[in-house]
């Protein structure tokens, strides 16, 4: 596979986990919200949606940010580590 297919499906994908990063807690926290109405007679729907909301914006800005760093490694001409595992720049950045 060539090169601008492979940088295709790598953009199609990111959209595809930025959508479901910001949607799945989203949705969860509505249920919740929804659960907890329903059992208690509260109205907790709208405060658990922006809190939903704002897990799913937080997800996302740092799946973005991961990936804005790994393509400015990839165009270095350094490799960027496999998914989920933190090169040592990031542990040590972490730390303090």
């Amino acid at each position: 596979m060539d090169s601008g297919k492979k940088s295709v499906f790598r953009c199609f994908a990111l959209i595809t986990q930025l959508g479901l990063h910001i949607m799945v807690p989203t949705a969860l926290c509505v249920a919740l919200g929804v659960l907890i109405d329903r059992r208690f007679g509260t109205y907790w729907v709208i405060p658990l949606l922006f809190l939903g909301m704002l897990a799913g914006g937080r997800n996302a800005y740092r799946l973005a940010m991961s990936a804005a760093r790994a393509d400015s490694r990839n165009e270095s001409g350094k490799t960027a580590p496999p998914s989920g595992e933190q090169s040592d720049e990031e542990d040590e950045s972490d730390e303090g």
